[in-house]
Order: C-alpha cells, then sequence, then structure tokens
C-alpha cells in the first residue's frame, strides 16, 4: 500500500509540475511584446518626423505604439529609438544661419547632413562640420541655371569661414551615410 501512495504522490507532483511548465510557456505567447519606435534612417536635428520614417521593434519595455509626429530636437541615425522627449511641435530658431551653396549636383535632400569641402587652387582644403541640408534642387530641376540648387545651415564662424575660403577654391559637397 505504501508504494502505491508514493506513485500516486510522484503522479501528482508530474501533473502539477506539466501545468506549471505549460502556464508559463503559454505566458509570453498571450502578452504582446512592447514595441519602441525606431528611426529608419539618418534625420538630422530639426527635421520634420512622421510616422512613415519610424520602425517599431521589440523592446524590454512598454511604451505604446502611438507617437504624434513633429520636429526633432537632436539627430538621429538608423536604428536609433525615438522618444516623445526627442520631438517638438514647433520648429526651433536654427542656431546659425542660411548658406547657398554653389553646387550642380541635385542628389541630396532636406535633412540630409553633408560636409561642404572647399578646396583652394594652392591645394588647401577646408572642410565644415556636418551641416544640414534645408533646401535642395529636385532631379527634375535644371542644374546649372543660376539658381540655388543647395542650401545648408551652418553656424556664424563656419558660415563666415566658408564665404572666405569659397572666393579662392572649388566647393564640393560630400553626403554622409547614415
Amino acid at each position: 500500500m505504501k508504494s502505491l501512495k508514493i506513485e500516486s504522490s510522484a503522479l501528482w507532483g508530474m501533473l502539477v509540475a506539466g501545468i506549471v511548465y505549460a502556464v508559463l510557456s503559454i505566458l509570453p505567447v498571450l502578452r504582446p511584446i512592447p514595441l519602441v519606435p525606431v528611426v529608419d534612417k539618418a534625420m538630422a536635428q530639426g527635421s520634420y518626423l512622421k510616422a512613415s520614417d519610424i520602425h517599431w521593434v521589440p523592446a524590454p519595455s512598454h511604451q505604446g505604439k502611438t507617437m504624434e509626429p513633429g520636429y526633432l530636437k537632436v539627430s538621429l541615425s538608423r536604428g536609433d529609438v525615438v522618444s516623445s522627449g526627442m520631438l517638438t511641435q514647433h520648429r526651433e530658431q536654427p542656431p546659425g544661419i542660411l548658406v547657398d551653396i554653389p553646387t550642380s549636383n541635385a542628389m541630396f535632400h532636406v535633412g540630409e547632413a553633408v560636409h561642404i569641402l572647399v578646396v583652394s587652387a594652392s591645394g588647401r582644403l577646408w572642410s565644415s562640420s556636418p551641416v544640414t541640408v534645408v533646401s535642395a534642387a529636385h532631379s527634375g530641376g535644371l542644374v546649372g541655371s543660376g539658381g540655388s540648387p543647395l542650401i545648408v545651415e551652418m553656424s556664424w564662424t563656419e558660415a563666415v569661414t566658408f564665404e572666405k575660403q569659397r572666393i579662392h577654391g572649388t566647393v564640393s559637397v560630400v553626403g554622409i551615410r547614415p
């Protein structure tokens, strides 16, 4: 009789352990994995962030799946997590001034970060820090028609240096890979 009670106790113990294991295995399936917003491409400070620019990925904590579009307070790289604290509803005053870049290249887009290079006849090179494209010519527009195909936002000191350097050299624009 004792051996029968031991066998039934072992059977009950295994049954309870199986039920606990099954419940614990099903819980993650019943509760959806929390998602966080991540940007799909590099975006400069002041760029307008739309819902189509955000990709939702699984994360360890739940933040909901709604986010109002707005202007970025900081620059983001591809794969950076977006939080509502990084956005504002009103465009902040630019920290610099708008500078017309004489170039015939229409490959750049608004919000993209670029470097401006000036190579003088003597071979000296000047390079800007990453600057944001504010206005760019459309690929269907006339290039070299005397209009300004590219306008960027620079700090005051960098803009003054650029204006001094560009008189004595060739200006080039280099895109920054996201």
